[in-house]
């Protein structure tokens, strides 16, 4: 029995850049959000009134992205 290898080199190339790609914008919010606040567009007030509001964003469009694992999502979202 032997066990065929599906990926390609194209899929993984592919994988590894959008990983680079969206750890990279991860990574780029916290200097986005001290530019903002430092231009005077973000301020704290702002950010400690709407935090709940981004929690709830985030579970959401992380359900809607996890479609098979809802049971995790409920686990994450009670320990955080």
């Amino acid at each position: 029995m032997e066990v065929e290898n599906t990926i390609t080199l194209s899929s993984y190339m592919d994988t590894l850049m959008m990983m680079s790609l969206m750890m990279g914008i991860v990574f780029e919010i916290p200097v986005l959000c001290w530019l903002f606040a430092k231009l005077g567009f973000l301020t704290a007030d702002f950010m400690k009134r709407y935090r709940r509001h981004a929690i709830v964003i985030i579970l959401i469009v992380g359900w809607k992205k996890c479609l098979k694992n809802h049971e995790m999502i409920i686990l994450i979202s009670i320990i955080s």
